[in-house]
């Protein structure tokens, strides 16, 4: 699933990169998951990085991209967050499409991103599950 590879020191941390859009349920989804993720699910193992600096090829993003495994979490198949990663010519890039997973598993979002329904945030744990399990391999693999 890793593309654009520049291998280097191995990740002890995975920094987590969220969708910034906020036109789509999905993309409000991706920084539900994220917040997840760093608060719960693995707090230490992950951290996240600013969308609009990394885009834009910040130096201090950059630099951090060369020392650390990336997962990109788009809200849709314009897929911005696996872009700009791939721009930065760092770690491996993991990309994930929230919009695929949820297609994958057959969930469907209420369209309002605004007001995300009780439905909707319960879909924060699955697609969370899915990037942990990335997270929990890219680890191992730097063990």
């Amino acid at each position: 699933m890793a593309m654009n590879i520049n291998m280097g020191k191995k990740p002890t941390r995975v920094a987590i990169v969220p969708c910034n859009g906020e036109e789509l349920c999905e993309g409000s989804l991706t920084r539900l998951v994220t917040r997840k993720i760093l608060e719960e699910k693995r707090p230490g193992q992950t951290i996240t990085m600013c969308m609009p600096l990394f885009s834009t090829g910040d130096e201090k993003q950059r630099t951090f991209t060369h020392r650390i495994a990336t997962i990109t979490l788009d809200g849709c198949d314009k897929k911005c967050c696996a872009n700009s990663a791939a721009k930065q010519q760092g770690r491996p890039i993991h990309p994930f499409v929230v919009s695929e997973i949820l297609e994958r598993h057959g969930a469907q979002l209420s369209g309002d991103p605004q007001n995300l329904t009780d439905a909707d945030k319960k879909l924060v744990d699955l697609l969370a599950d899915e990037i942990v399990a990335e997270v929990d391999r890219i680890i191992a693999q730097s063990n």
